[in-house]
């Protein structure tokens, strides 16, 4: 059976190029991603350091990922910590257009990782962030239903990239200065699971 090679991502911006340039075309930009003076213009232009690269899903028989559209790992934390600091910080803007473009940003640094299968403690240093925008995010929003945020869809996300992250923990050597953090997170967020409960009895007991 022939083994794939691993692809690594060679672009250097929170957005590819080709993206920018066919979202530019197509009229497809954000409004986070304009300046606000332009944005009711017919077609408007974007602010190159506001863009940031939006999910695709993945098509079936799609062709092989082109490193171009993939971002090195420190741009993937560039990425995040753009997010975190320009997007979710803004305090007139609500919070269901915030999360809505946040969340679909997320998801696309989430799949150039598995794209590139990144691992080890790069892995793990961009899921403890993206985790934490998910439970914050469970407590900003609470249960309400929005047209962009929904509570089940969101949960769905966090266990993902819970279940991933203690995964890793388990797997890469050394001490994790934040596994106790996200272990607590992962009971209190799955109270009265039986497998959540399972899993706390069987760690270490300097963990516990």
């Amino acid at each position: 059976m022939e083994i794939k090679a691993i692809i690594e991502g060679t672009c250097t911006t929170k957005c590819p190029q080709s993206e920018i340039d066919m979202r530019q075309r197509e009229g497809l930009l954000h409004p986070f991603e304009m300046e606000e003076h332009n944005r009711r213009q017919k077609r408007p232009r974007c602010v190159l350091a506001k863009m940031v690269k939006e999910y695709k899903r993945p098509a079936a028989g799609q062709e092989e990922a082109d490193p171009a559209t993939l971002r090195t790992v420190p741009v993937l934390h560039e990425t995040i910590n753009y997010l975190y600091t320009c997007i979710v910080g803004q305090s007139n803007i609500a919070w269901s257009n915030i999360y809505d473009y946040v969340f679909d940003r997320l998801r696309a640094v989430r799949q150039d990782m598995v794209i590139q299968n990144i691992q080890g403690l790069e892995a793990i240093s961009l899921l403890e962030k993206i985790v934490r925008f998910y439970i914050f995010m469970v407590y900003r929003m609470g249960t309400k239903i929005t047209p962009t945020f929904d509570p089940t869809i969101n949960n769905q996300h966090t266990q993902e990239c819970l279940k991933r992250l203690l995964s890793l923990y388990d797997k890469v050597e050394g001490q994790h200065e934040n596994q106790i953090e996200f272990e607590c997170m992962y009971l209190m967020f799955n109270l009265g699971d039986a497998a959540a409960l399972t899993h706390y009895l069987e760690l270490p007991n300097k963990i516990r």
